[in-house]
């Protein structure tokens, strides 16, 4: 029975070793018009990303947010 929870375990530890990490640079996903956003074009920016319905009851902070990105917005900044 030790043997077989030793050599479980060790398969186990080995699978994980050879999970590669994935980052956000790693995904991608639609944009509200429905083209292809890929992350890794953000790679050495600051990103903030937004995750909410235009519908939602915090849309009204969009405005918010658009003075945020007014005002920091550039090469190295943006706001998804």
């Amino acid at each position: 029975m030790r043997i077989f929870l030793f050599i479980l375990g060790f398969i186990l530890i080995a699978a994980q070793g050879s999970a590669q990490l994935r980052t956000l640079y790693d995904f991608s996903a639609k944009s509200i018009d429905g083209k292809e956003l890929n992350f890794s074009q953000f790679k050495g920016k600051k990103v903030i990303i937004v995750n909410t319905a235009s519908e939602c009851s915090l849309a009204p902070q969009f405005k918010r947010l658009q003075a945020i990105f007014e005002e920091y917005g550039g090469d190295d900044f943006t706001i998804i």
